[in-house]
């Protein structure tokens, strides 16, 4: 599973900066011409920039200076300008006391690992200014908590959990805390059963992503090497081997740029070593800002004692973005020449793109991940804006895994020894939660994430397409009460999007924003207003099948190096 920013999450989390689209033009204009103080006007100073012959003009860089004399009393003057305006908005108070009756706090699950029959949880507790790491022996059992960062924090120093991996049997977590925002990650290991650490840390580990061996006496993780706070930071980082109970200052260098012949690369590239329980071989991948990587073989023995003799199998060029390892058998998601993606098995003893076997051709729908269960692999899939759910059997049939609503699948945690996967599963009107998905193709919410005491019954999310000029239907979707006349005489917000190859508004629960579902009931808002969210450098001069085609683009952020 991916540790960066999420844009779609991102994205759905704008929401609330664009409630007030839905308040028309003659209404801010009536307010402002209240008591508003009047809005300053910000001097022009133009500095002009030459980019490769071409003049550019920037009326405002003075802003970029915070000690500008004329920067606070801009800002200050303007927010009281705008405070003013929106204060005297007709309605106001009674949306504003809607929004604050759906934004409650609510508890935040962001991600769960199953290991040794029992399962890991990261989750922000309600109250809590923090993600805290907890342990249950079952899935309806009682929490214990393994990592508090709030309680390692002080009066002036803010702790946070980073990232962190369990151990195959669930004896051990390996994780990683920063202070203050850094995430200048130390890592730490602690054992299960006492909640203690053990006396090893290892600094310069923000992007360690620790692999397990079997028998859990050590882990592969990457080391940055480059000063903190500088542009080199992120340069040259290097893989290597830790061993339980030993000083990570003896841990083998088992890549870096220009240690092993044969394997060369450019120093924005990170070595990452991949294992797979079960599976006799370790995978090197090399990846940088590119969504695609670069993937290398050799057997574990020989890369564990640092001998390995890595045989390239995929490049850049093979457009390859995510794997999975099964003993013997590599399963591949190549986008070269199949932009939906393609799954193609290959022998790990000779891996071979060409010469593997197509096992899911590319279909209409896009394959943005695999996820490896002892019951096959399970591929998240995209349709147009809406999560599916699939798996590949061993028998090489692929099987449908009904949801039970139309959503978005944040994220697909599937272990190699246990049948079934969890998932975290929204929609617009369902909460967000952890769902259990059985071989059978059974689902259930595992309740470890609480719902928020929100009534959503008096609201429907109905599915729609609309055709374009060129023909390409476009889906969409209608958040609104129940009963509603859709006959063009609403008060309407759209917000749409189409950039970076990906459906950035998914269904995301609503919540605060049903305020806005519910504001024809208040007067001063009915009038009819429409907002349009572009990006327009990223859509200019497409065709509607061109951005369509765009769009059909897995989002390729989904890197081996990055998932958990």
């Amino acid at each position: 599973m991916k540790m960066d920013l999420d844009r779609r999450q991102f994205l759905a989390g704008s929401a609330g900066a664009l409630s007030m689209s839905l308040i028309p033009p003659s209404l801010w204009a009536a307010a402002a011409r209240g008591t508003a103080p009047t809005a300053p006007v910000a001097r022009i100073e133009v500095v002009r920039d030459t980019y490769f012959g071409e003049i550019l003009s920037d009326p405002y860089r003075w802003m970029e200076n915070s000690k500008d004399p004329d920067w606070l009393p801009f800002l200050k003057g303007q927010n009281a300008h705008t405070r003013a305006v929106i204060d005297a908005l007709p309605g106001r108070a009674a949306l504003l006391k809607r929004i604050e009756q759906l934004s409650g706090e609510s508890v935040a699950t962001s991600r769960v690992q199953r290991a040794g029959g029992m399962i890991f949880i990261q989750q922000r507790p309600l109250g809590a200014d923090n993600f805290k790491l907890f342990v249950r022996e079952a899935l309806s059992g009682p929490s214990r908590v393994l990592v508090d960062p709030t309680a390692m924090s002080g009066a002036k120093s803010h702790v946070s959990l980073d990232w962190w991996r369990a151990s195959p049997d669930g004896k051990y977590v390996v994780y990683g805390l920063s202070k203050d925002g850094s995430e200048d990650s130390l890592l730490h290991i602690l054992t299960v059963a006492d909640g203690k650490d053990l006396p090893e840390t290892i600094p310069n580990t923000e992007g360690a992503n620790p692999q397990w061996l079997d028998d859990t006496s050590g882990f592969f993780y990457t080391q940055l090497t480059g000063a903190v706070a500088t542009p080199e930071r992120y340069l040259d980082a290097q893989a290597r081997f830790h061993k339980l109970g030993t000083s990570p200052k003896s841990d083998p260098i088992l890549m870096k740029r220009g240690l092993v012949a044969g394997v060369d690369y450019e120093k924005i590239q990170v070595p990452t070593i991949i294992t797979s329980p079960g599976s006799r071989f370790a995978i090197l991948q090399l990846a940088d800002v590119r969504p695609e990587a670069r993937f290398f073989i050799a057997p574990l023995a020989d890369a564990i004692a640092g001998k390995a003799k890595w045989i390239s199998f995929a490049g850049f060029e093979d457009e390859m973005t995510d794997l999975e390892l099964d003993g013997n058998d590599l399963y591949l998601l190549v986008n070269k020449g199949s932009p939906r993606g393609r799954i193609v098995k290959t022998s790990a003893a000779a891996p071979s793109i060409a010469n593997g076997t197509v096992v899911v051709p590319q279909n209409a729908l896009v394959i943005e991940s695999l996820g490896r269960a002892r019951d096959g692999i399970y591929l998240k899939i995209m349709d147009g804006g809406i999560s599916r759910l699939r798996r590949l059997n061993h028998d090489g049939q692929v099987a449908d895994v009904a949801l039970p609503f139309d959503g978005t699948i944040g994220a697909v945690f599937a272990v190699p020894n246990e049948d079934g996967v969890l998932i975290s599963l929204q929609g617009w009107l369902e909460p967000a939660g952890i769902w259990s998905v059985e071989s059978a193709g059974r689902l259930a919410d595992t309740g470890i994430t609480p719902k928020p005491a929100i009534d959503v019954s008096a609201y429907e999310a109905k599915r729609f397409f609309a055709t374009a000029k060129d023909g390409v239907k476009i889906p969409y979707t209608l958040i609104y009460r129940k009963g509603m006349k859709q006959d063009g005489s609403n008060p309407t917000w759209i917000s749409a999007y189409g950039s970076y190859g990906l459906a950035a508004y998914t269904p995301t629960f609503a919540g605060r924003t049903l305020a806005l579902v519910d504001c024809r009931r208040h007067r001063g808002l009915r009038q009819r207003a429409r907002r349009r969210r572009v990006w327009p450098r990223m859509a200019q001069g497409r065709t509607a099948h061109q951005q369509a085609q765009h769009l059909a683009r897995p989002d390729r952020g989904l890197r081996r190096a990055h998932r958990q």
